[in-house]
């Protein structure tokens, strides 16, 4: 059993990233000394991400705030149900 709740999640997570075929970043910059392998500890998945993903999380980020902003999504709408 983890010492710490979360721990196993975070063991998964850190592995996945490291693993993923889509991410060389991380394992660059870990390989490199950037990422101590300590911090990785402490990584949220975030900061984990790909330079790539961060990039389209970004886009969805600000896609999502201007669709808030907006109110709603354009919807069709139609008067033949009245």
């Amino acid at each position: 059993m983890p010492a710490h709740p979360g721990t196993h999640t975070q063991v998964r997570t850190v592995v996945f990233n490291l693993k993923d075929p889509n991410n060389p970043d991380l394992r660059g910059r870990v390989a490199a000394g950037h990422v101590p392998p300590e911090a990785l500890a402490h990584m949220g998945a975030e900061e984990m991400a790909s330079d790539a993903r961060k990039v389209a999380n970004a886009q969805i980020r600000k896609e999502m705030a201007a669709e808030l902003v907006r109110g709603q999504s354009q919807m069709a709408t139609t008067d033949q149900f009245q």
